[in-house]
């Protein structure tokens, strides 16, 4: 028998009812995009200053300090698709192929 939100044996969150609505996926969803905390800018400095060591220290356990791996990507999947807005990181196809298209 479950006692509290996670299970007692794996620690797996407990789903309840409310969930599994889809209304609950859109507040996960904006939840996500606008709570920045500092595990990102933390793990963002990891990644950038010692290549490897996020990697080692989740293998080993050490997992707190950090952005969680598939939200810390779909983050950056977000940012990065917020820059053609502002004209940032996207160069268009005629950059890349010339002014005359060869």
């Amino acid at each position: 028998m479950f006692t509290g939100n996670y299970c007692n044996r794996c620690g797996e969150k407990v789903l309840h009812d409310h969930d599994r609505y889809i209304g609950h996926f859109f507040e996960e969803a904006f939840h996500f995009i606008t709570h920045f905390d500092g595990k990102f800018f933390t793990t963002l400095k990891t990644i950038l200053t010692r290549p490897g060591k996020l990697s080692f220290d989740f293998c080993r356990g050490v997992r707190r300090p950090y952005f969680r791996p598939l939200s810390f990507f779909l983050m950056l999947v977000v940012i990065y698709l917020l820059f053609p807005a502002f004209s940032g990181l996207n160069m268009p196809l005629s950059g890349h192929m010339g002014q005359n298209g060869t």
